[in-house]
């Protein structure tokens, strides 16, 4: 027999209604975690590799560089397109 067909299956209920505003309350001030002026302990966690594909990830001051790169790739193809209209061309 289908579930749909089921008699003894159960429903699914619908939250109950809340008169609450959504988000935070009203006074309610929150809290975080500030930075320490001078930590006891600094840890440095590198990361070089992607923990779900495994492909090596770029050090920091290479990442900087590829920004750089990839801008300059960017504002080439802008300028292409802004001095040289776009018309393809079609083969017979």
């Amino acid at each position: 027999m289908p579930p749909s067909q089921d008699a003894n299956r159960k429903t699914q209920t619908t939250p109950k209604v809340s008169n609450k505003k959504v988000g935070g309350q009203k006074g309610y001030k929150g809290y975080k975690l500030n930075k320490v002026p001078n930590a006891d302990k600094i840890i440095k966690h590198d990361i070089t590799e992607c923990k779900c594909c495994k492909n090596q990830l770029p050090a920091a001051g290479e990442i900087e560089t590829l920004k750089k790169s990839n801008q300059n790739i960017l504002t080439n193809i802008q300028n292409a397109f802004d001095n040289k209209p776009f018309l393809p061309k079609l083969a017979e």
